[in-house]
């Protein structure tokens, strides 16, 4: 059985989205991790990682609230931040802002619309209402509907994401490692993977999504 110690590492499993993300923040701020994953790779989909894309847009309350505002604030620290990311790595393009449109699909959508539209003065360089003649013309794909339209946003594809995020000396990865038990000791939290090896970190992040009660023990 082999081991891997550090006083200051933080363990993180899961590498996905939210695992490497972390990952990144910590070592943005100069604490090194190692990601674990028992994928081949972080988002476990085949290459070249097409298959997959998420949207990014918020769908903000009609009310003005604490809520909102936080949703509001994250939309744009993502746009800000997926933005830097993709800047600092040309080679793997993974944030297509084409626009996004959230379409007014049924009548209650409309009025949800109309009554957030009329309730709130955002940016219109981050969302505005638009015609359906409009959305056509924005989308080049027929609409019979309006909407909002979030000129910043557009998709993500995960897997090249992640593969951004970790790509930074202070962070380990291990794809392809199983963890078969988690325990805390008195230096931090013990990891065992299924090839013998023993991984040690002063605290554990937990970003493995379903999986994660699997070997996730009730003391911790």
């Amino acid at each position: 059985m082999t081991s891997s110690n550090s006083t200051s590492r933080v363990l993180i499993l899961g590498g996905g989205i939210a695992g490497s993300l972390t990952a990144r923040a910590l070592a943005e701020r100069g604490i090194p991790s190692t990601v674990v994953d028992g994928r081949p790779n972080p988002t476990g989909e085949p290459e070249p990682g097409k298959q997959i894309r998420g949207a990014l847009y918020v769908r903000l309350g009609v009310n003005y609230s604490p809520e909102t505002q936080f949703a509001y604030e994250a939309l744009l620290h993502a746009i800000a931040y997926y933005r830097r990311l993709q800047e600092e790595h040309p080679e793997l393009t993974f944030f297509h802002r084409t626009g996004l449109l959230q379409v007014a699909w049924s009548e209650q959508e409309t009025r949800r619309q109309a009554r957030f539209v009329e309730r709130n003065q955002y940016p219109g360089d981050i969302l505005r209402s638009v015609s359906a003649d409009e959305a056509t013309e924005l989308t080049g794909l027929a609409q019979r509907a309006g909407g909002l339209w979030f000129p910043q946003c557009g998709y993500l594809l995960p897997i090249r994401l992640c593969r951004a995020a970790l790509n930074h000396p202070d962070i380990e990865v291990r794809m392809g490692t199983n963890i078969l038990s988690l325990t805390a000791n008195d230096g931090g939290y013990q990891a065992v993977t299924a090839d013998g090896q023993v991984l040690q970190g002063h605290k554990v992040v937990v970003a493995a999504g379903h999986q994660s009660s699997q070997w996730l023990p009730r003391d911790i």
